[in-house]
């Protein structure tokens, strides 16, 4: 019986790992499957980003993980711009942080 063929040299997919042709078809169908997902994401981060917001703002507007938007963000630096800071005050004793705020570039 002949093994199934599969295209796993589509450039628009991150890389495919594994040793096994099971295993190299698992990481296809997960990088297909995160490339859809990416796309839409991208598309709901660039509306968020109309108005300037922060990463932990974009967060929690679009349910993703921080980790994940910080992902994305990187997919669009060349379409977004820091536009200020926001303070972050954590106490007493405690020192303040800064959160840049981004936006999609007129």
């Amino acid at each position: 019986m002949a093994q199934p063929s599969f295209d796993f040299s589509r450039a628009d997919l991150p890389p495919i790992n594994g040793r096994t042709v099971k295993a190299r078809h698992a990481s296809y169908t997960g990088a297909v499957h995160a490339l859809k997902s990416r796309s839409a994401n991208l598309v709901a981060l660039r509306q968020l980003w109309r108005e300037p917001r922060t990463l932990n703002e974009i967060s929690v507007l679009s349910g993703l993980p921080v980790s994940s938007v910080c992902s994305l963000k990187k997919a669009l630096e060349d379409e977004l711009e820091v536009v200020d800071f926001e303070t972050i005050e954590w106490g007493s004793g405690r020192r303040a942080t800064k959160r840049c705020r981004w936006r999609l570039r007129a």
